[in-house]
């Protein structure tokens, strides 16, 4: 096989791994901006595209340089983000009431900054021992909490009265 073109599979399996990592670690950010995280998935997705629609060694050679400093960077902002290593501690209360008129839909739970719940924290709504929902504190009171429903279980809704979580046991 000709080397030159062995190169450039190698390079667009280094420049595919590359991406795979960086959107991995992308993702294990705590505190992230959705337009970081779109942002680089679409230079990704762009880098693989151009890899493979251009297949010159000189593209994927810059592309992975690029990745290679996003990764680095990516890299640096954990290491300095002290949310990353911080497990909040096992916390469980209650919905006290929710909202589902609004968009994003909100709820009030009752514990807050007096049991270690701090805003970016996420919480589990459960009901018996059925998911409910996943939640985001937005704001944090001495002894109640305002948190944003992320996602719900299909045709569930949460309600006064659901039980939260920062751990499930």
């Amino acid at each position: 096989m000709n080397p030159f073109v062995q190169r450039v599979r190698w390079a667009r399996l280094l420049a595919l791994v590359l991406a795979l990592v960086s959107a991995q670690l992308a993702t294990r950010l705590a505190v992230r901006s959705e337009a970081a995280d779109a942002a680089l998935g679409a230079a990704a997705e762009a880098c693989r595209r151009e890899a493979l629609a251009e297949g010159r060694a000189e593209v994927l050679q810059r592309r992975t340089r690029v990745l290679e400093e996003t990764l680095t960077s990516l890299r640096l902002r954990m290491a300095d983000d002290e949310r990353c290593s911080r497990l909040p501690p096992s916390m469980h209360g209650s919905v006290l009431t929710a909202r589902a008129n609004v968009v994003p839909a909100v709820v009030l739970v009752s514990i807050g900054r007096r049991d270690g719940l701090e805003r970016g924290d996420y919480l589990t709504v459960y009901r018996g021992s059925r998911f409910v929902a996943k939640v985001l504190v937005e704001a944090v009171h001495e002894d109640v909490a305002l948190a944003r429903v992320l996602f719900s279980a299909e045709g569930e809704e949460v309600r006064g009265g659901d039980l939260v979580a920062s751990r499930l046991e």
